[in-house]
């Protein structure tokens, strides 16, 4: 029994441990305890040892076990089963297993665990430095020492994945280096311990298992050998052939490719990685290196050399060149394409021998892929959107296809896709018009609003509306007039069950599954009205009086429940949301407010003498009936966690204007859409107990 709890099962203090009746189990005193599997690890200053389930002594506490090795939560160290955990001993560590038996003694002043995702592909577990020889020992999971060597360093190469599920898997290799008399040889041996190479002035792997291995020549070039690892049954040298130097770079090729190798001269020692796992490539008359600092530009011709940032190397038509504050890219035989460097590239329209380039002061450009500008015209911004691109020039937006003419010349404050061919332009007087790509036209700029309606990508559907004048005409992706009022079109679109590439409408069925129903297109479809999901499109796709993204910003969410074969009822919602109060700034001069945003409404339907009726919430209930409050209270007083607060009652009950069918009653909702909205469930004879309600019970 503790002074205080530390973590979960664990108590510091005094510590005892004591059965059920409250007899003392152990005869001495702990700093901690916890219980561990069906024993209890004690500590007393900081040392741990063990008890049985009894309170006898197994291990009395002798370790000082280091936590820092330690992965799991629990305050002090559960030390069971096949867990493993280095302890101290004078400052010199070893590690015990989960029998508390000593598998590694403690003769070592550093103690590294091989990396856990590696255990499964090697025998070594841990690294560590003997303090009396000062070497470091490769030692196993069971304490065996596997090798010794003046320093090893771990060496994983991952194996590539044949699929995407498949773990990983990685070849493990150590490279080891050994002091003979001030003579340092390096070597490699396998996972497992066995000694592949040896005897070489320095060895670095790259991550294809490929042993670079050196020896040095006095202040020549080093010889190189390269020696795979995978195929040592059938062991082969291949040798290297010096190229030449890059400033701490010395470039050794075989067999078409070239290896950057990486002479540190603070240390005077060759590193132990290659510049880079990417291999030089030549690219026409141009050599590129790309590494983990720089990169660097090899014209083969002239043997000059340049250095830049890196290279992008992707799948476009030409590498990248970035540099510190500019780009450029890397022609096969004119070298740099553009002269001086751009400040922005975009080539990935390069197969259509169109490049963009941003010039340093900001200004856009259309290239050929031989760096020529393709047009005259200089651009503030360009977009491409398919066989279209929107420009802007003179701070002005137009449409420009293909072959760099004209759709729309650069006349609107703001032109915008709608639909893969169809673009909305707002001109500087704030109207609006529609401008199709594909067809070359455009409707009139006489209107002043724009909503999308409807939008099927998969079949190029597109329907729009634009008003003017308080009158609304709509039109197809076509641009053709559509004889048909906005709910027609919205209706239609909601409730057609063909229309696979989105259903907004679901259906809640008694088992929880939610799918679009067909069946029940006579209980609710004439009864819809056209609320949408009005950011269906995204980027605020409405323009209302000229002005872009008016408000509309909402999402719907549609949810029917058929309860029984009798009842039905439809929810229609939107999560809250805020958003600033413009017009109060505009017109009362003071800082912008936050309003709050939301919608909750709930539709009701009742099977009655073979005719389905809508069913309203005052239909069942008055806020101002004595019994109807009852009822609410009573409901209220059941479900405590509510934390309701009664002291404005008047507020309570008319804070109530909807409700839904259950299987046993119905479900009232208080505040819909506020911070303190809650719900109450009135069962049949609650609502027996309501003059205005209780009517409905007949049919529940």
């Amino acid at each position: 029994i503790g002074s205080s709890t530390i973590g979960t099962y664990t108590v510091s203090g005094n510590v005892r441990i004591i059965n059920d009746q409250g007899a003392y189990l152990s005869d001495s005193t702990y700093d901690m305890g916890m219980v561990c599997g069906n024993k209890f690890i004690v500590t007393r200053k900081g040392k741990y040892g063990l008890l049985d389930s009894i309170g006898n002594t197994l291990i009395a506490p002798s370790f000082y076990l280091d936590v820092q090795t330690y992965d799991y939560q629990n305050p002090l160290i559960c030390l069971h089963g096949h867990h493993q955990v280095q302890f101290f001993v004078n400052n010199l560590r070893g590690v015990i297993n989960g029998d508390w038996k000593v598998i590694i003694p403690p003769n070592y002043t550093s103690l590294d665990p091989i990396n856990n995702s590696f255990n499964t592909f090697t025998k070594g577990r841990y690294i560590g430095k003997d303090a009396k020889t000062k070497k470091y020992q490769l030692l196993s999971e069971t304490g065996e020492l596997m090798f010794q060597a003046d320093s090893i360093y771990t060496k994983a190469i991952p194996i590539p994945k044949s699929n995407y599920y498949e773990q990983d898997k990685y070849i493990v290799y150590y490279v080891y280096c050994s002091d003979n008399f001030g003579k340092k040889k390096w070597g490699v041996i396998d996972g497992g311990g066995i000694v592949l190479i040896d005897g070489y002035d320095k060895i670095m792997l790259n991550n294809q298992s490929k042993a670079f291995c050196i020896t040095a020549k006095g202040t020549q070039a080093p010889d190189i050998t390269m020696i795979d690892l995978t195929k040592m049954s059938s062991f082969r040298k291949e040798t290297l052939h010096f190229y030449r130097k890059i400033d701490s770079l010395y470039l050794f090729k075989h067999a078409g490719n070239i290896y950057p190798l990486v002479y540190a001269a603070q240390t005077n020692d060759w590193e132990l990685d290659l510049y880079s796992e990417r291999v030089p490539f030549e690219f026409g008359n141009y050599t590129i290196i790309n590494g983990n600092y720089n990169a660097y530009i090899i014209n083969n011709k002239s043997q000059e050399i340049e250095k830049v940032s890196r290279i992008d190397q992707h799948s476009g038509k030409y590498p990248i060149i970035y540099k510190t504050e500019s780009m450029n890219l890397l022609h096969p035989t004119k070298g740099k394409l553009f002269r001086p460097d751009l400040q922005q590239v975009n080539q990935q329209f390069a197969s259509e021998n169109r490049i963009w380039g941003q010039q340093t002061n900001g200004i856009w450009k259309i290239y050929d892929t031989l760096g020529k500008a393709s047009s005259p015209i200089e651009f503030n911004a360009i977009s491409y959107y398919w066989d279209t691109m929107i420009v802007q020039s003179n701070y002005k937006k137009g449409l420009l296809d293909e072959q760099l003419n004209w759709l729309a010349p650069p006349i609107y404050n703001d032109l915008f896709i709608v639909s893969k061919n169809n673009f909305v332009g707002i001109t500087p007087g704030n109207h609006v018009t529609v401008i199709n790509s594909l067809l070359k036209r455009k409707l009139d700029t006489t209107y002043n609003s724009f909503t999308p309606l409807v939008h099927q990508p998969s079949t190029n559907t597109f329907y729009f509306s634009l008003k003017k004048n308080g009158v609304t005409s709509l039109f197809d992706q076509h641009l053709n007039p559509v004889k048909a009022t906005e709910k027609e079109l919205l209706t239609g679109f909601w409730t057609n069950p063909l229309a696979q590439n989105m259903y907004h409408l679901y259906v809640t069925m008694p088992n929880e599954n939610t799918y679009l129903s067909s069946s029940h297109t006579n209980l609710i479809y004439p009864v819809v009205y056209p609320f949408y999901q009005q950011n269906l499109m995204q980027y605020n796709l409405f323009v209302k009086d000229g002005i872009r993204g008016a408000g509309n910003n909402g999402l719907y969410q549609f949810k029917a429940t058929p309860i029984a074969s009798n009842r039905l009822s439809l929810t229609i919602e939107q999560q809250r949301r805020s958003r600033i109060d413009t017009d109060d700034v505009k017109f009362h001069d003071k800082a912008p407010a936050p309003v709050s945003e939301f919608f909750f409404e709930t539709t009701n339907w009742l099977l009655v003498k073979d005719e389905w009726r809508k069913i309203n919430f005052h239909d069942l209930f008055q806020p101002k009936n004595q019994q109807y409050q009852a009822a609410v209270l009573s409901a209220i007083e059941q479900q405590p966690s509510l934390k309701i607060n009664c002291n404005e009652p008047t507020a309570l009950f008319e804070g109530a204007r909807y409700f839904s069918w259950t299987a046993n009653g119905v479900i009232i909702y208080f505040f819909s859409g506020e911070y303190q909205a809650f719900q109450i469930t009135l069962t049949k004879e609650d609502l027996q107990k309501i003059p205005s309600a209780k009517w409905v019970v007949a049919y529940l």
